[in-house]
């Protein structure tokens, strides 16, 4: 059973003596105390209507300002006493944000559940009298889930202040609906309804012809439909013919934004790689939002509450706060997205020749490259300068790659601190620079090495760069950082065994997953930047086998149109009447598609040809069908 309990005018009658008293207990400090004092007290407000305005009433002493980012954390302040008078009643468990306060019990008999959930409330409504609040019970709901196969058993029944609570089939808890009996369909057909309304919002800033492009589009749909649904599902028991439901709601949006018709391939759809079906985005969100948990104490203990398992922490002191000193000096540079080393290519060259073309005018002296290497039973990490010559290097026992990156990093700002200038350093591990953008998730060694660089740090005369580079693209002084690091690894390792340093960081992040997966079928280019909306349309109808042509116009419309092209008579195929037939009744083939007259070639061209070929053929698609249809191009 679950309980949704609301406090009627929460934010306009907490009083101000209870936030102070918690804040007080709290030892946030006497600047902060005095702070929020003066926030909440000696208010004024004034009413007007239209050009009238009252005088100034001055308020008591309590609500908290409507709309002030402070408020709900005031509220949260004000009811920071009661989940430890929550936790002492067994078997019930609580969530409260704000004045969204949420009780539920899931273990023992029904006459138990009745009686805790009456003591959590009787609990509740007790601790928030002291604050001048007071429960709602005609806006609370309690909902009571059961085995499909229960019986006929007596309801349970809850009150606050003798007036129960009325049950509901379903309640809504932060947005997410809950429904009785443990389904989600509920969810599912609003979901479908609002995504519906969506895109008929979307219709109405785009077509096939004019409007936004596709690239905002998909922004569009990313952000008003999928994150609709990541939001929803994630925590809802979907059926396989709900998911699959949903996915076709993915579906149909992705088509509109690409401007394909209803009927178009599925198989299709998805090689475009520019969206991610229902399972792919479920799985992302679950890895990223666990990885997210397991950074603090809170988010491990609520995993261990709702019973997953939680890898054990370290137990030697692992310090993750960068000191100030090195903060000061340090600037993590943005870090490049979109680098997948086979299907990024050309961004990863691009990256290269900018970091070229930045250190041209740094001297050597003022580069230091690091690079890291597996061992027999850890790592080692090297840094060189711009003159490829070999600074430091150290060897440690480690149980994941992205530790010895960062200590290598941490080596070399050892050496930069002493430099006096710009000093850059150059990596290839983007969790490395996380690490040093966050400040935290810093070993232990790393740590040592920096805070004794600190304690020697009195007047900082070096400003530190830390930039990301994509490993093995040509960039001589992270290949000889990493050909370094595989010397001194290989002394120590065993034969045969890799020590490479070019593992791919861990799937973990939310982005990386669905890219991933998108990168896997991606088998089309996108239309290029220069395309209009209309010849982008046409190109990405091309490449799905849904642009208009008899062949498909024959089976909706047999009496209307022939199965046969008008100039040759054979199968008319959008490959047939726009390259290979010679008839009189067609314009000249321009030369520039005279080698796609073979299928395979036509094919590849759609897959990556050059952007003035894909022009050429989109021209050539959409004026040859005006000619067969009688219509203008």
């Amino acid at each position: 059973a679950l309980i949704t309990l609301d406090l009627k005018g929460a934010f306009d009658n907490v009083e101000h003596d209870l936030i102070l008293r918690n804040l007080a207990e709290s030892h946030c400090g006497t600047r902060m105390y005095n702070y929020i004092r003066a926030f909440l007290w000696d208010r004024t407000a004034t009413v007007g209507m239209g050009p009238h305005r009252s005088g100034t009433i001055r308020l008591v002493g309590c609500g908290t300002p409507q709309g002030s980012v402070l408020s709900p954390t005031l509220f949260n302040v004000a009811l920071a006493g009661l989940p430890q008078l929550l936790d002492q009643i067994p078997d019930v468990a609580h969530a409260i944000y704000a004045d969204d306060i949420t009780i539920w019990a899931t273990r023992g008999s029904d006459g138990a559940i009745q009686y805790r959930l009456q003591q959590a409330v009787d609990t509740v409504s007790e601790y928030v009298r002291k604050g001048g609040l007071t429960c709602a019970p005609q806006k609370s709901e309690l909902i009571i889930i059961r085995p499909r196969s229960a019986s006929s058993i007596p309801p349970i029944n809850v009150h606050v202040d003798g007036i129960p609570i009325p049950q509901v089939s379903r309640a809504r808890i932060l947005g997410l609906h809950v429904q009785a009996g443990g389904r989600s369909n509920y969810t599912v057909s609003i979901l479908s309804r609002q995504v519906d309304q969506i895109l008929a919002m979307v219709r109405r800033v785009s077509n096939r012809r004019s409007g936004l492009r596709e690239e905002d589009l998909l922004r569009l749909v990313d952000a008003c439909v999928i994150s609709r649904l990541t939001y929803h599902l994630p925590f809802q028991r979907l059926t396989q013919t709900q998911q699959l439901r949903i996915d076709a709601v993915i579906r149909k949006a992705m088509k509109l934004a690409h401007g394909l018709p209803n009927y178009t391939s599925t198989s299709r759809l998805l090689n475009l790689g520019t969206h991610n079906t229902l399972s792919e985005l479920l799985e992302a969100h679950w890895v990223s939002h666990r990885q997210r948990l397991l950074l603090t104490p809170t988010g491990r203990h609520l995993l261990t509450r709702l019973g997953y398992s939680v890898p054990p922490l370290d137990t030697k002191p692992n310090p993750t706060t960068l000191s100030p000193a090195i903060r000061k000096v340090l600037n993590v540079h943005p870090l490049p997205r979109n680098m997948h080393p086979e299907h990024d290519k050309g961004r990863r060259k691009a990256r290269v020749r900018y970091i070229n073309k930045m250190l041209a005018s740094i001297p050597e002296s003022h580069t230091l490259y690091t690079d890291t290497a597996r061992t027999r039973d850890g790592y080692s990490s090297v840094v060189l300068d711009g003159t490829k010559s070999l600074r430091d290097s150290v060897t440690m026992r480690g149980t994941n790659a992205t530790c010895g990156e960062i200590l290598g990093v941490a080596l070399a700002v050892r050496h930069a601190i002493y430099i006096k200038g710009e000093v850059y350093i150059l990596t290839d591990s983007q969790q490395a620079c996380r690490a040093f953008l966050s400040g935290h998730g810093i070993p232990r060694e790393a740590h040592q090495i920096l805070k004794h660089t600190s304690e020697n740090l009195l007047t900082p005369s070096s400003r530190i760069h830390l930039l990301c580079t994509p490993g093995h693209t040509s960039l001589p002084g992270n290949e000889r950082a990493h050909a370094v690091a595989r010397e001194i690894s290989l002394r120590a390792a065993r034969q045969g065994e890799a020590t490479s340093s070019g593992w791919g960081d861990p799937l973990l992040h939310y982005r990386d997953i669905l890219r991933h997966y998108t990168r896997i079928r991606y088998t089309y280019t996108v239309p290029p930047p220069s395309f209009s909306r209309e010849e982008a349309v046409a190109l990405r109808q091309l490449q799905t086998r849904t642009f208009t042509n008899l062949v498909s116009l024959n089976k909706f419309y047999p009496d209307r149109y022939a199965d046969h092209c008008p100039g040759c008579g054979r199968s008319p195929s959008v490959f047939h009447v726009t390259i290979e037939c010679t008839a009189n009744l067609f314009p000249p083939l321009p030369t520039i598609l005279y080698p796609l007259r073979k299928k395979e070639l036509w094919d590849d061209a759609l897959r990556d040809g050059p952007p003035e070929v894909l022009r050429a053929i989109t021209h050539r698609a959409r004026s040859i069908a005006g000619i067969i249809l009688g219509t203008p191009d």
